[in-house]
């Protein structure tokens, strides 16, 4: 490791984990959105019509907050992996300054 102390290894476990992590969120949304796009009416009166709406308003609305939620964290595994990198470069070039 170099001046930083940071462990490029490490964050790349990270920038992985959180790839995981975001590939099995982003599965769970989609296996998931049919059924909550689509809620079942619980009768064919006025009230059960607009509480299905009422659902169905919701229910796009969490898709589309935890979706968003999904893109920021592959934003942040992306991120992670590039500071890896970065702070590899800047290890390797604080070893080579210090070995001179």
């Amino acid at each position: 490791m170099g001046m930083m102390d940071v462990d490029p290894v490490m964050l790349a476990a990270q920038s992985a984990s959180e790839a995981a992590g975001t590939a099995v969120q982003t599965g769970m949304l989609t296996g998931a959105a049919p059924a909550l796009a689509n809620p079942a009416t619980m009768g064919i009166d006025e009230v059960s019509v607009a509480i299905r709406a009422a659902i169905a308003a919701h229910s796009a609305n969490f898709l589309t907050e935890a979706g968003l939620g999904a893109a920021q964290r592959a934003a942040f595994a992306a991120q992670v992996g590039t500071s890896g990198v970065v702070y590899g470069v800047f290890n390797g070039l604080s070893a080579a300054e210090l070995a001179l």
